[in-house]
């Protein structure tokens, strides 16, 4: 645990002093929340699969159909 803060550290938790906590605006962790999920909503870019599992995909979809028909 020594080194545990080197490599995770939250983006939601704020260690500052209350003086500083409060000088950079003392939003809530709710609000910090909130604002982290719009960020990553309009932000974030998803990764097409590649067509193999794609395919994959498909063929177990249609087994699935099949097999409930």
């Amino acid at each position: 645990m020594e080194h545990f803060r080197e490599r995770w550290m939250s983006r939601l938790s704020d260690i500052s002093s209350y003086e500083s906590w409060e000088k950079e605006g003392g939003k809530r962790i709710d609000e910090v929340a909130r604002e982290r999920v719009k960020e990553i909503l309009t932000t974030h870019e998803v990764m097409p699969l590649p067509e193999d599992v794609e395919k994959e995909i498909g063929r177990i979809l249609k087994r699935a159909e099949e097999e409930l028909l």
